[in-house]
């Protein structure tokens, strides 16, 4: 069965849009000052990660961008909470050039979700998240201006569509 990447905006009620609204804003608030607090996207990058994950509740995350005379993507950074497979999930993030999911992301200049990794066809780090006990999958391109210079992905335990 292959898994539903998505895309798009969804409805959500009164409430949880408030709630949505406040999360949206601790993730703002603690990006801008991580931000604020570095030289370079280089320092701020495992920080900003870190501070998406443990805001959002999510087990870990990887920036990518691209490197080399192909310009592929390649993963500048990687952040993720201590845990059985965690590692060796992000030791083979960092060894692979354009994941599928960073990939797409930067292509289509716009954030995806795939709801299980573990039954997403496409995911060649499929067997490596599933040791690691990760579901969930969001990427959102990094933009300067009109141009995507890079994408943030991160990975949760829990299969979900995120609608913040």
């Amino acid at each position: 069965m292959k898994a539903a990447i998505r895309t798009g905006e969804t409805a959500t009620p009164p409430a949880t849009h408030a709630v949505l609204m406040e999360i949206r804003l601790a993730v703002e608030h603690a990006v801008t000052r991580v931000l604020d607090e570095s030289e370079s996207i280089e320092e701020a990058s495992p920080r900003i990660i870190r501070a998406i994950c443990e805001t959002l509740g999510w087990a870990c995350g990887a920036r990518w961008q691209p490197e080399g005379d192909d310009q592929a993507l390649r993963c500048a950074g990687a952040w993720g909470v201590p845990g059985p497979g965690i590692e060796a999930f992000l030791e083979a993030t960092r060894s692979i050039q354009s994941g599928a999911l960073p990939r797409r992301t930067w292509f289509e200049r716009r954030p995806l979700w795939i709801l299980d990794v573990t039954r997403e066809p496409s995911f060649r780090r499929a067997a490596d998240a599933a040791k690691a006990g990760l579901r969930s999958a969001f990427a959102f391109p990094i933009k300067l201006g009109a141009q995507v210079i890079g994408v943030m992905e991160f990975f949760s335990r829990t299969p979900s569509c995120s609608t913040a």
